[in-house]
């Protein structure tokens, strides 16, 4: 009975089961590609478990971390929109076992297709991997599937099992009727922490100064000694303060000055929003790749250590672009409620989808901007000296934006349904 009911539900929710099949999917692939990288020579071994490099060490371990990050983020966004369905079995008098055993047999469906899966992708693009790292680093490179890298991965497999398990089963025991009921909550837009410290300083000196915070740490990454992953972080930090006081205060000051703009209106609200509630995801994944990128020309020559968070990186800005989108996603499906209320008061289903359309591509377009000015300024200081060429900059470069691309467009799909589906019901 379990097991029917979540299969059939999993066919009418494809899309959401879709991407958190995927996140699986390239989770699974990473852990493999991942240690047999670590593991294809005998440095390998060393260089996560000595304690020469400890700088090294920590990014290993903190990627891995960000693989179960962004398990969080995706479980989050698949079992929330099904609150729905789960509050209908509370009500009927399913218990917590029950509930429970609902969830997890979805989740292990797609654990079950995706784990073989991107193992089996895995092992066919390895061929073609050493081919594409041998070009870029101009020198012989092979990935090898040792003992070692398949214990290691069957290790972390079943921790990314666990921690699925327990997230379902936190979620099953968390929520009651009452909440199961309401699960389309906005998330209600929040000040700055530091809002009450500044609250007496002129706005002008507020943008004057996080502006400088921002901008002066990536010019000096051309002329100072100071590593660029350390200006990169200066640099996010005047990012935080940025977003506020500079970018939402001219959409603010955009709005007032064209209240007669409907479209505006709306679009610069929704804009506000996700500024806001996508902050820190932007900053995660702007310094994750500026971490990575920084790692990748400082380690220009030992050739295993530069593939090693060359692979880290283009799986991370993967996962960290989708753990955004899900974020994203799970903060669009409240907004059924809004669309029905722009439509009565007068917006037609046009000005709506425009509306859709311009809040994605400034949403996107704003981290994009952001991700290749850090990204940009970081590769060419490299390049100036040496320790990069231009081929490894358009990859970097590339796999950075692609995943970007491709979740703007799921996104601006994925809100288009939902303006659909008000005049649906209207």
């Amino acid at each position: 009975m379990i097991i029917r009911d979540a299969i059939r539900s999993l066919r009418k929710d494809r899309t959401r089961s879709f991407f958190y099949w995927l996140t699986f999917l390239l989770t699974s692939m990473f852990f493999l590609l991942f240690f047999s990288v670590l593991y294809s020579d005998a440095r390998g071994t060393t260089f996560i478990e000595s304690n020469e490099d400890m700088f090294g060490t920590f990014i290993i371990v903190s990627v891995l971390i960000i693989c179960f990050v962004a398990i969080l983020f995706a479980n989050d966004f698949f079992v929330k929109n099904k609150a729905s369905e789960i509050a209908v079995r509370l009500v009927c008098g399913a218990t917590f076992i029950q509930i429970a055993g609902y969830l997890l047999v979805q989740t292990f469906l797609l654990l079950a297709i995706a784990i073989p899966i991107g193992i089996l992708l895995t092992m066919l693009m390895i061929p073609l991997l050493n081919t594409v790292f041998t070009a870029l680093m101009h020198q012989p490179f092979t990935i090898t599937i040792g003992g070692d890298a398949v214990r290691m991965t069957t290790i972390m497999i079943v921790a990314e099992i666990a921690w699925t398990t327990m997230l379902n089963l936190s979620f099953a025991y968390v929520n009651t009727i009452a909440t199961m009921m309401n699960p389309n909550r906005s998330l209600k837009e929040k000040r700055s922490t530091f809002g009450g410290v500044f609250a007496r300083i002129p706005p002008i000196v507020l943008q004057v100064l996080a502006t400088a915070l921002f901008i002066i740490p990536i010019v000096n990454m051309f002329t100072s000694e100071v590593p660029a992953v350390s200006l990169a972080c200066f640099s996010l930090v005047g990012f935080y303060f940025f977003v506020d006081h500079v970018v939402i205060a001219y959409e603010d000051r955009k709005v007032r000055a064209s209240s007669n703009s409907p479209r505006l209106l709306a679009s610069s609200g929704f804009l506000r929003t996700d500024l806001r509630i996508l902050k820190s995801n932007y900053i995660l994944l702007t310094a994750n790749a500026a971490l990575l990128v920084s790692m990748i020309c400082d380690r220009h020559e030992d050739t295993y250590q530069r593939i090693l968070f060359l692979v880290s990186y283009i799986l991370m800005q993967s996962l960290l672009t989708f753990a955004m989108m899900f974020r994203h996603h799970s903060e669009i499906s409240s907004r059924t409620r809004f669309f029905r209320a722009l439509n009565r008061i007068g917006y037609m289903e046009g000005d709506l989808k425009a509306i859709v359309m311009s809040e994605t591509v400034r949403t996107y377009g704003f981290i994009m901007a952001v991700l290749l000015l850090m990204l940009g300024c970081i590769t060419v200081s490299y390049l100036l000296r040496g320790l990069i060429d231009f081929s490894l900059i358009i990859v970097l470069v590339v796999v950075a934006l692609v995943p970007l691309l491709l979740c703007a467009v799921i996104t601006y799909f994925y809100f288009l349904s939902m303006t659909k589906e008000v005049f649906r019901i209207l």
